[in-house]
């Protein structure tokens, strides 16, 4: 499947602790696609250009993509030294690139810290522009877009591969327009 870049969406993420394991830094890269995907269909959907059938009653374990289903892939474009800085950017899938579709995730990556930040999950500190950023798809106050298992999935084995040591985990998004929108999640390893 051929895929196109959404330009000027990119996602960094800056981690700050113990170097991760194989297995915690592969965890952390697949819930964090399926936080992407959540946000992206969501957007998607609130703006009519999906149907919304990939909502799912709470309790129906969730749908994982095989790389051949995926309509948005997330491809790592920048890694710096450091315990884990890494620059993700965002394509879709040429069938899905409608101009229409191209503007709705146009700026997916502050949607997405916007997502983390309204999860619910404890020891978030954001620097959120224009925070009232509600959506008329998101039917709950707490973890809108139900990536809260996803989150939790990515903090208890970075909490464990610290040996109970205070580690820090940042995602920042920048527009062209220069605006920043970042969110820090500061993981207590007890």
């Amino acid at each position: 499947m051929k895929f196109e870049n959404l330009e000027g969406s990119l996602l960094e993420i800056e981690y700050q602790g113990k170097p991760l394991d194989l297995y915690t830094l592969g965890i952390l890269h697949l819930d964090l696609q399926e936080v992407i995907d959540k946000v992206a269909l969501g957007l998607l959907s609130q703006a009519g250009l999906i149907e919304p059938t990939w909502k799912r009653a709470g309790y129906i374990p969730p749908r994982h993509f095989y790389p051949l289903e995926r309509i948005l892939k997330a491809e790592v474009k920048q890694i710096k030294p450091g315990s884990l800085f890494e620059t993700i950017e965002f394509a879709i899938s040429v069938v899905m690139a409608d101009p229409n579709v191209i503007a709705v995730l146009q700026n997916l990556g502050a949607n997405i810290i916007w997502a983390i930040g309204e999860s619910g999950i404890r020891g978030i500190s954001e620097k959120i522009a224009g925070k009232a950023n509600k959506f008329g798809w998101f039917h709950r106050d707490k973890d809108p877009v139900e990536i809260g298992p996803n989150l939790r999935e990515i903090l208890v084995p970075i909490a464990h591969n610290n040996s109970g040591k205070v580690t820090k985990i940042k995602f920042k998004s920048s527009r062209p327009n220069g605006e920043t929108t970042e969110i820090e999640i500061e993981i207590d390893g007890d």
